[in-house]
């Protein structure tokens, strides 16, 4: 069978490092892309026989990039810490790459999303296909500062088995996510030019995720948990427009207010 490199993005996973390597120890080589972590994911790493390049952070299109110059492989499998090769998509990957010839040069693989505790499989959560296994001579690099995606050559293949993905590990965790990654998404968009932000837009973006989560992909068919995942993701839509909405004005928040608060001073 051909090599394999695995490659795992790390900063601070000493939680869920070790259930993502044990899955990974069929591949013939671990390369840990850690950008300055300061609890046990580094030992935890060596322990596991894992190669560790060490970088700052400087997104993930770069992170993933790093790991495929550093691999020997001639087939690159990307897995977070966060995830896990379910044994049947092990047995997969060990079969396609048997062959003589692989069929295709790439192959997109479903990603099992774990919420709340619960396996979601409606609200377009599954299969959800993630595109993490390829040939590294077909990668020509990774791409896209907030959704990153590989551009590569050749064909693409679809795997069967799951890639596990332990995520939305309550609603703290949820929240603090929504935090950075609303605020990237809504910085993008401005980048982009988009249009100023209206009431229409605030009411308009929640409400066409509700029905693609809710109507289109079923989502209500998961239960309270598809539920809270459907009015949560609508409000993600909501505050990426708020955040919109504050950087397209022509002060920052934090000078509005202190022209307010010189205004009200000079009354007294």
């Amino acid at each position: 069978m051909r090599k394999i490199s695995a490659i795992v993005l790390t900063q601070n996973e000493e939680e869920f490092l070790p259930g993502c390597l044990r899955s990974l120890q069929w591949v013939e080589e671990i390369i840990v892309v850690d950008s300055g972590s300061t609890d046990n994911t580094l030992s935890i790493a060596t322990e596991a026989g894992a190669k560790i390049v060490s970088t700052s952070w400087t997104g993930f299109p770069q992170q993933r990039n790093q790991g495929a110059q550093e691999a020997k492989g001639e087939w690159l499998l990307y897995v977070d810490a966060d995830e896990r090769v379910s044994p049947k998509l092990r047995a997969e990957i060990q079969q396609v790459l048997k062959k003589k010839k692989p069929e295709h040069s790439s192959y997109k693989i479903p990603h099992r999303n774990i919420i709340l505790g619960k396996w979601l499989r409606f609200g377009g959560w599954y299969p959800e296909h993630q595109h993490r296994l390829m040939k590294k001579d077909a990668l020509k690099e990774w791409v896209g500062e907030l959704h990153e995606h590989p551009e590569l050559k050749g064909s693409v293949g679809y795997l069967t088995g799951d890639l596990v993905h332990l995520t939305h590990r309550g609603m703290r965790w949820m929240l603090e996510k929504t935090i950075q990654y609303t605020h990237l998404e809504a910085k993008l968009r401005l980048e982009a030019g988009h249009p100023k932000v209206s009431v229409k837009h605030l009411f308009s973006a929640p409400a066409r995720e509700v029905w693609h989560r809710c109507v289109k992909k079923s989502g209500w068919r998961d239960g309270i948990i598809g539920w809270i995942e459907i009015i949560y993701q609508s409000f993600n839509q909501f505050l990426i427009m708020a955040w919109l909405w504050e950087m397209q004005q022509d002060k920052s928040m934090k000078k509005k207010y202190t022209d307010l608060d010189k205004e009200t001073v000079d009354e007294l």
